[in-house]
């Protein structure tokens, strides 16, 4: 006796695949999103989905570390520099540093503006307007060691 099988192939239609890859990101941004996946795996994940390495960084940046949106002049930098970097053109890393720097200073200003508003004691004023020295010169410092 001799069994016989047909196997029938479906074809997908082109647009299902997109749609099926995309909603496949868009759950593994999600999981990053909700701290389910680190950097590196969500950027592993985007990689074997056929991203290249330097894409699925830019998508990282721009879906979970953006997702708070950039507040800085710096962070809005990064996100170009991380664009120019996917797309293989030069780009100029921007460090941690400084980024933390200039983090430091726009909270400086902020906390130093509230307290303004809500009519706070001189030393308390006082002291925000030295933190807010503090982080300028810091961060001015790190600006001209990185040429930025």
């Amino acid at each position: 006796d001799v069994m016989l099988q047909t196997k029938f192939k479906r074809d997908v239609a082109p647009e299902r695949i997109e749609e099926t890859s995309r909603l496949t990101r868009t759950l593994i941004i999600k999981g990053a999103k909700l701290g389910q996946l680190t950097r590196d795996e969500t950027i592993a994940l985007l990689i074997r989905k056929n991203y290249s390495p330097e894409e699925a960084e830019y998508i990282y940046a721009i879906e979970v570390e953006a997702a708070a949106s950039p507040e800085t002049p710096l962070e809005y930098r990064q996100l170009v520099e991380s664009y120019r970097k996917s797309q293989g053109m030069s780009y100029e890393e921007i460090p941690q540093d400084i980024l933390d720097a200039d983090r430091a200073l726009l909270d400086a200003i902020k906390a130093l503006r509230k307290a303004e508003e809500a009519g706070a004691s001189q030393d308390e004023i006082d002291t925000l307007k030295v933190v807010k020295a503090q982080s300028r010169q810091k961060y001015e410092e790190l600006a001209t060691l990185h040429n930025l």
